[in-house]
């Protein structure tokens, strides 16, 4: 059966957003190219109409994220009349973060397996971390512009950290104590009352 361009295109975004929601909840190395077409309504043989290979793959999966978590960001960002690093630190180490790995954040998904991909991969990954960094950076309220860089790159690790080993840890009134302690002191950290 023939598929239209427009047909083709909409069809290549739905697999990079399944692509997406499958890297945040099973990793890079987690699901398959036949699990992810399978998912998206496509056979396995699809997919290279689509895509070179599965880096291919995974490099739009990661923008497609990177670009979500950007807006996710901003929306939370713009809602906050106050405070926008509380709101962002606090939506980011939350339960519902925690729980639900499919809709949160891909870095603390997939950063541990990123560095066995490409040099694509990789340089994706990191131009979407530097976003992340510039985006924080630009709500840190005092310090030089390297200060708050510093402060910025910090707070990016210490999240993916967090959020990456809240998840990992078999007791949830530990696992909720990561989340909280984490919060408390990056929150001092970016205010620069560190």
């Amino acid at each position: 059966m023939k598929v239209s361009a427009e047909e083709r295109e909409e069809n290549h975004k739905k697999i990079i957003a399944t692509a997406a929601t499958a890297l945040r909840e099973h990793g890079i190395n987690g699901i398959g190219v036949d699990g992810i077409m399978q998912r998206a309504g496509f056979t396995a043989g699809g997919f290279y109409n689509h895509f070179q290979s599965k880096e291919g793959l995974i490099g739009e999966a990661l923008k497609y994220s990177f670009e979500q978590a950007a807006d996710n960001l901003n929306a939370v960002a713009q809602k906050t009349r106050g405070d926008r690093l509380n709101a962002l630190v606090s939506e980011y180490l939350s339960a519902e973060a925690r729980d639900h790995p499919e809709s949160s954040c891909v870095t603390s998904a997939v950063g541990c397996e990123v560095r066995n991909r490409s040099t694509e991969v990789r340089k994706i990954f990191s131009g979407g971390i530097e976003d992340v960094v510039g985006m924080i950076a630009s709500y840190i309220p005092n310090g030089t512009r390297s200060e708050k860089r510093a402060r910025a790159v910090a707070a990016v690790s210490a999240l993916t950290g967090a959020l990456m080993v809240a998840r990992g840890v078999h007791e949830k009134e530990f696992s909720d104590e990561i989340l909280r302690s984490t919060r408390s002191i990056l929150l001092k950290v970016l205010n620069g009352s560190d």
